[in-house]
């Protein structure tokens, strides 16, 4: 279970935004016995923890695309789901190791937005990171057997092209490229997304 409690501006910006002074995030873990129930009952009733890197390379963004059955070819940011253990920016890290095979360093927090998806609820954060080493090449999901991959491409995509291409998420349609050039200063809430 995951409760978040962030202390915002008193005002909402243009679009209905704050801007988060203060983040609090604690993470409750299950039994193994509760987690059992879960995945035999098929309900999760606790909140999903998620991470996206927002990773600056040669005067673009580095993205992956995926392809799924009910929502087809869309680009997104790389990431996936906190693990038991790991910090957010340990997740990234890894996240971002797994699906690109570079080496980052989390720096910041950018963006925060809460999702709805078939009835579950969860957060996932936007981080800024840094490029340590390697060469972007796609990865794989290590949940996901070789024959259900959804990761089909990894590559960096500049502001021109992004605005031809399927991405998500749409609620940074309008603003990314105004944040890159102040060189993101969130952390910002992008409220509440039902996919």
């Amino acid at each position: 279970m995951a409760y978040l409690r962030a202390k915002t501006d008193q005002k909402p910006r243009p679009g209905g935004q704050r801007n988060i002074h203060h983040l609090t995030v604690n993470i409750k873990k299950r039994s193994k016995r509760s987690t059992h129930l879960k995945k035999k009952n098929n309900m999760n009733k606790g909140m999903t923890v998620g991470v996206r890197a927002i990773i600056c390379l040669e005067d673009g963004l580095l993205m992956v695309q995926h392809h799924e059955a009910e929502r087809g070819k869309f680009f997104v940011f790389p990431g996936g789901g906190v693990e038991d253990g790991e910090t957010l920016f340990s997740a990234i890290e890894r996240e971002v190791m797994e699906e690109t095979n570079i080496k980052v360093k989390a720096d910041r927090i950018v963006y925060i937005r809460e999702v709805k998806y078939n009835g579950q609820v969860g957060l996932e954060f936007y981080i800024f990171c840094q490029w340590i080493s390697g060469k972007v090449m796609l990865g794989k999901d290590p949940e996901l057997s070789n024959q259900k991959q959804i990761l089909e491409n990894a590559k960096i995509i500049s502001f021109d092209e992004l605005s031809k291409l399927n991405w998500f998420p749409e609620e940074l349609h309008n603003r990314l490229l105004i944040d890159y050039k102040r060189g993101f200063p969130g952390p910002i809430y992008l409220g509440v997304s039902e996919i």
